[in-house]
């Protein structure tokens, strides 16, 4: 995936990202002065996960390398790879640094929307799916699949999701080039701070299963969502205790790992519209394209975003994607 087109330097690979990470931090520590909320929580989890599969991540690199210097018969293979090791790990501080850094600046950003904006677009985008679907769009989901099907559109959301995003992220700082490496971690951090900082401060919607933190009303609305899903999972379901996790702590103003809650637009949909781009041209091109479809009725079917959040991620994540190119030359 990417290639091996090498023709920018460690540096440039990693400026821009460390850019982004820094104004996200910056920007998420000047709201706090406003709202009060304490993010420096979220950091160590993140660094922590990332930093450890970015290791599991080079640890296969090395096999797959050594694997395939075996049928030539080498001396000494595993010193052959071992010299090329250093810049794999140099461009490993991406997914194991630079990235988590911006995960936990983006979580206390997101972690301040009720305290600095509320959620005053919520009967905006409601709206618009009914108005789309005729009813609300979690409807149509659930009426497409049976009862029995709940759990595993819970594990696919609250688990594999973001396994996917994790394991793609170390596994394309491990293997790809460095052109393409960068371009990667840009477009998904440049979306995330124009479509989950500025854009969700801009138009900011809880999302169906949480309308009743906005709007009392809408409660009301959303209430045979929540009731449903409470009816068809256990009560120790991911999903489940993910909603109670998150409501729990958006009266709180400590940002931690995975906390924060936004709709519009959809980080999922954004991160699986850069997958398909990053998978473009690829053998990987049909899974990408199944894990966005399933992402879309997945964040519909636990009602975490409105059918409408989808288009305007994938936008801006196309944008940022362009944008990135561009920033390192990319052809083709």
């Amino acid at each position: 995936m990417g290639g091996r087109v090498d023709d920018i330097s460690i540096r440039r690979a990693l400026a821009y990202p460390a850019l982004l990470a820094a104004i996200t931090i910056g920007l998420a520590a000047a709201i706090s002065l406003h709202t009060g909320v304490s993010g420096w929580h979220a950091f160590p989890t993140y660094l922590g996960a990332w930093s450890a599969a970015t290791l599991l991540s080079v640890l296969v690199w090395l096999f797959v390398q050594v694997a395939k210097l075996l049928p030539a018969r080498p001396d000494n293979p595993l010193g052959i790879v071992c010299r090329r090791l250093p810049e794999r790990v140099q461009l490993a501080l991406l997914p194991a640094v630079i990235f988590p850094l911006f995960l936990g600046g983006y979580t206390w950003a997101k972690s301040s929307i009720p305290f600095a904006v509320g959620y005053g677009w919520e009967h905006v985008w409601a709206n618009a799916d009914r108005s789309i679907f005729g009813t609300d769009a979690w409807r149509w989901v659930h009426e497409l699949f049976p009862d029995s099907a709940a759990p595993a559109w819970t594990l696919y959301y609250a688990a594999v999701w973001g396994f996917a995003l994790l394991f793609s992220g170390t596994l394309i700082g491990a293997f790809a080039s460095r052109r393409f490496s960068a371009t990667f971690f840009t477009a998904i951090m440049l979306s995330w701070l124009i479509g989950g900082i500025v854009m969700a401060y801009a138009m900011s919607a809880a999302g169906p299963v949480f309308a009743h933190l906005a709007d009392p009303s809408l409660g009301e609305q959303f209430r045979p969502l929540r009731d449903e899903l409470s009816r068809l999972l256990p009560e120790d379901d991911w999903v489940l205790q993910s909603q109670r996790y998150l409501e729990a702590r958006v009266g709180l103003k400590i940002a931690v790992k995975g906390g924060g809650i936004s709709a519009m637009p959809s980080m999922h949909m954004a991160t699986a519209t850069i997958l398909i781009l990053a998978a473009w041209r690829t053998r990987w091109l049909p899974v990408a394209i199944l894990f966005w479809v399933l992402t879309f009725l997945g964040s519909l079917y636990v009602g975490y975003h409105y059918a409408v959040d989808a288009p305007v991620a994938a936008l801006v994540a196309i944008c940022c994607w362009l944008v990135a190119r561009r920033l390192y030359g990319a052809r083709g």
